[in-house]
């Protein structure tokens, strides 16, 4: 397992280049409360080449990012909106066990702490992935699925 802390403006950009095509794909979100998702299908998309399935979501101020094709899942990430100067720590379940913990990591109110899950792998048609962080409620999902 590999996690890595990334900053807000590389998680910015990484979003911008990840939002560019809508449409429907394999994975559906399904965020435990009410949240924005979008699902990028695997398309062609001038200048940045082929752009592979993704979905997120958010639930309040933890948000999932989920990043692959069928039910391989070639990247995780998590982010949590400090709601106050704290410390907290993601945690990465699958069908309501836990998979992975990210590491422990420090903030002030209104900064934003990643953690990153690169090439998870393949998960079991179905499979419910959520992400939640230490301290704070939150519980955003998505359903992996061929």
């Amino acid at each position: 397992m590999h996690f890595a802390a990334l900053s807000r403006r590389t998680v910015a950009h990484a979003l911008a280049a990840g939002l560019l095509v809508v449409a429907v794909g394999t994975l559906t979100a399904q965020a435990a409360s009410a949240s924005t998702s979008d699902v990028a299908a695997t398309n062609a998309v001038p200048g940045f080449g082929v752009m592979p399935d993704s979905a997120n979501g958010c639930s309040g101020p933890v948000c999932i990012y989920v990043t692959g094709s069928g039910l391989h899942v070639s990247d995780w990430s998590t982010s949590l909106a400090l709601p106050r100067n704290m410390c907290s720590t993601a945690s990465f379940l699958v069908n309501g066990v836990l998979w992975a913990s990210g590491t422990n990591e420090c903030g002030s109110t209104g900064d934003e702490l990643v953690s990153d899950w690169s090439s998870p792998g393949n998960f079991p048609n179905g499979s419910v992935v959520c992400n939640t962080w230490t301290g704070v409620s939150g519980k955003p999902c998505e359903t992996i699925h061929s």
